[in-house]
């Protein structure tokens, strides 16, 4: 079970006139912290990560991956 004491932010996102619900905003420690991420949210989701700055989105195969 994944336990996240930081903070989520949840949104419902529009794309071509649908609504998207389940993507969440996870702020995140260190970059190892990705491995600790659930993938049981919407493909969209997005993980900021304090140490580095960088930005992670969960992809359509349910797989967290770096922008940029």
């Amino acid at each position: 079970k994944f336990y996240f004491g930081g903070i989520i932010m949840i949104s419902i996102m529009k794309q071509n006139d649908k609504d998207t619900y389940g993507v969440i905003t996870y702020l995140i420690d260190t970059e190892a912290d990705v491995d600790k991420l659930p993938t049981y949210c919407a493909p969209g989701s997005t993980a900021l990560c304090a140490e580095t700055s960088d930005v992670y989105i969960l992809n359509n195969a349910k797989k967290w991956v770096k922008l940029g």
